[in-house]
């Protein structure tokens, strides 16, 4: 049996593109773990805000309290909507990097920084 959301959450490895270090592809893997981590915010979030919202429908009897049960529910279910869309979105994102930096580019961008005292 499948979980329900398995197609909304498709877990991707990364693309190696030749040329990748060790050190690109451990990169690779922790903004996947990063996107992950962010998208179970997102649900953990809309959770909460829909349980607050059924709980003041449910539990009180004041009707200021009711209006603003009623409108957390539909605003845990757009903050979940938006998290799974920005996830898939990141996601496809990640996994079509089109573009790589050489060696020798990424040694001028680096040379850029030399001699200036940012901070």
């Amino acid at each position: 049996m499948r979980f329900i959301g398995a197609s909304l959450f498709k877990f991707r490895p990364p693309k190696i593109k030749e040329g990748w270090t060790r050190t690109d592809i451990l990169a690779s893997y922790r903004t996947i773990l990063a996107n992950e981590r962010t998208v179970l915010s997102y649900v953990r979030t809309a959770l909460t805000m829909f349980v607050a919202g059924v709980t003041f429908v449910r539990f009180f009897d004041s009707t200021i309290v009711h209006v603003i049960g009623w409108t957390l529910m539909p605003l845990g279910l757009i903050t979940l909507l938006v998290g799974v869309y920005r996830y898939n979105r990141e996601s496809y994102q990640i996994h079509h990097l089109s573009h790589r930096k050489t060696e020798s580019e990424r040694a001028q961008f680096m040379d850029s920084f030399e001699g200036n005292d940012v901070y």
